[in-house]
C-alpha cells in the first residue's frame, strides 16, 4: 500500500515538527536490499532553517506509555529532518514519502498541535492521532491550516505508522468540531 499525499503531508509535518529530545547531529546509515543508504539530516544541510513548533499537550497522552514514547521519539527523529529514521517508523505494508517530498514538507510546516490520540475499536488496539497543522505558506487550495488523522498500530513488538481509514478520519474530524468533553485521551472510539 502506498501512503496517500494527505498522509505524506501529515506525517512529514507531524513528525518533522517535533522539538523534543536532544540533538544527535550527524548521519544515520540504513542498509536496504544489501545497499547502504545514507541521508544527511536536514539540520546538518540547512542549520539555519526555521524549525516548526510542536504542541503535544498532556491531555493528549494515553494510558499506554510505550505509545506516548513512540510519538515522542517520532517527533524527535523528524525534528532533525532524519529521513532514514522517519522511514523506519512506517509499517511494512506502507511506503513512506521519498526524501525530496519529506524535505519539502519539513520546510513548509510552521507548527503542529496534537489534538487527540484516540483508541480505535480494533483488536489488537490501534490508535488514531489527530493534529492541526499550520503551514508557512498556503497550499495549492489556499489553506494555511489542515486537520489530519493518522493510524498508529503495533507490528510485532514495535509501534508503526500507517494511513487511517477514511471513515475513521471522518468520525474523528466531525467529533472534533462538537463542543463536548470527550474525556481523557485514548478513551474515545473513532
Amino acid at each position: 500500500m502506498i501512503v496517500n499525499k494527505t498522509v505524506t503531508l501529515v506525517w512529514a509535518a507531524l513528525l518533522a515538527a517535533g522539538s523534543m529530545g536532544g540533538c544527535e547531529c550527524g548521519r544515520d546509515v540504513l542498509v536496504e536490499d544489501g545497499v547502504q543508504l545514507e541521508h544527511e539530516k536536514i539540520i546538518d544541510k540547512a542549520p539555519q532553517a526555521p524549525r516548526p513548533d510542536v504542541v503535544f499537550p498532556r491531555g493528549t497522552l494515553t494510558g499506554e506509555p510505550s505509545l506516548n514514547k513512540f510519538i515522542e521519539r517520532a517527533l524527535s527523529v523528524c525534528a532533525d529532518g532524519d529521513y532514514d529514521g522517519f522511514r523506519r517508523l512506517f509499517g511494512t505494508a506502507y511506503r513512506p514519502p521519498d526524501q525530496a517530498d519529506f524535505e519539502e514538507r519539513w520546510h513548509g510546516v510552521q507548527g503542529i498541535e496534537i489534538r487527540s490520540v484516540d483508541l480505535g475499536k480494533e483488536d489488537p488496539p490501534e490508535y488514531y492521532v489527530h493534529a492541526l497543522i499550520r503551514l508557512r505558506e498556503p497550499d495549492r487550495k489556499g489553506r494555511r491550516k489542515l486537520d489530519a488523522v493518522v493510524r498508529v498500530f503495533r507490528e510485532g513488538e514495535a509501534w508503526r505508522l500507517g494511513e487511517a481509514p477514511k471513515e475513521v478520519v471522518e468520525r474523528i474530524l466531525v467529533a472534533a468540531t462538537r463542543p463536548a468533553d470527550n474525556g481523557p485521551a485514548g478513551r474515545r472510539s473513532p
